[in-house]
Order: C-alpha cells, then sequence, then structure tokens
C-alpha cells in the first residue's frame, strides 16, 4: 500500500533537492536494492546454523514435500490434485510447488477462498495437511478427517550443520463419484 511513498515524497520535495542530493538518493536506493536481499539470505543462512536446532521454514525442502504429496494423492485417487488444505505456510508450499497449481483452503476457511465449495470438495477431492504436533492443526476441517484416509510421511533434510525431521500429516477426502 505503501510502495509509492518514496516517489511522493521526491515529488512533494522536489523544489528543495539539490542534484547532489538527488544523486546521494539514488545512491541510497541502489545500496537498498542490493543490501536487502543479502541480507536476506544471510539471515536465512544464519538462522540455519543456529545452535537451537530449529531452523527456518525457508529451508524445508519444498520440492520434495510437493513431489511425495502429489504421488500420495495420484496413488491413493488417480485423480489431478486441485484442492490443497492447511496452514498457510504449509498447504502453500504443496500447492505452488505442485504441478497441477492446485487451489489452497487457507486453514478449512471457505470464507478466505470463496471459489472452494463443499460441491467443489465432493467434486474434485482434496489434501489436507498439517505439521505433527502443531497448534493449529485444521480444527474446521476435522468433520472431513473421519471419512478420510490418513497418514503421515516424514522428511529428513540438512539446513547449515543442523539435521531435522520434519513431520506432515495428511488426510485424503476422495472425490466422489458422479450420482446418476
Amino acid at each position: 500500500m505503501f510502495n509509492l511513498a518514496g516517489l511522493l515524497a521526491i515529488a512533494l520535495t522536489a523544489d528543495r533537492i539539490t542534484s547532489a542530493g538527488l544523486r546521494r538518493i539514488a545512491l541510497s536506493a541502489a545500496l537498498l536494492v542490493v543490501a536487502v536481499p543479502i541480507g536476506y539470505v544471510a539471515a536465512v543462512k544464519i538462522a540455519a546454523q543456529r545452535a537451537s536446532g530449529i531452523g527456518m521454514r525457508a529451508n524445508w525442502p519444498q520440492k520434495a514435500i510437493a513431489e511425495r504429496f502429489s504421488s500420495i494423492w495420484t496413488r491413493e485417487t488417480g485423480a489431478p490434485l486441485r484442492i490443497v488444505a492447511g496452514d498457510p505456510w504449509l498447504a502453500g508450499l504443496v500447492g505452488l510447488a505442485h504441478k497441477d497449481t492446485p487451489s489452497i483452503l487457507t486453514n478449512g476457511d471457505m470464507t478466505l477462498s470463496p471459489w472452494i465449495t463443499p460441491s467443489r470438495i465432493d467434486r474434485e477431492g482434496m489434501l489436507i495437511v498439517w505439521e505433527a504436533g502443531a497448534r493449529d492443526s485444521p480444527l474446521k476441517l476435522f468433520p472431513l478427517l473421519a471419512a478420510s484416509k490418513t497418514g503421515e510421511e516424514r522428511f529428513n533434510f540438512t539446513y547449515g550443520r543442523n539435521r531435522r525431521e520434519l513431520v506432515i500429516v495428511y488426510a485424503i477426502v476422495p472425490p466422489k463419484p458422479p450420482a446418476r
């Protein structure tokens, strides 16, 4: 929302800026364009080296997670994956890296994803994913879990000098056959 605030500030103060001041502003902007991404990479790498052993979510093995859940979904349903539900981070990891680019149902809240309806879930099925032991498991989706096949997948990955096992619980809500 405030992306153009700097441009507005320059426009409103243009009569007070000298050419030397303009060069300083341009140099500062150029330095920030380089420094901010370098700072982010450094923060991600440093967090991966932390002694706490937790690591950042940015270090999770997104491609491996998406590929494994893709093969599980295909094996269990034989249909393309069209809907992934769960917490925003994990459902996003699976959905964004998946070849079918499914819709993401954030926290099972259909008001956040109005294009996902109960009839669409019946027609296309849904993969529900959440991190084992997470406090924010998909409570709104528990009614669908009762009739679903559930399981868990483990992902071992190295970040920095540490190793971590990530356990993701999943449920498959298969597509319902069309009524005749």
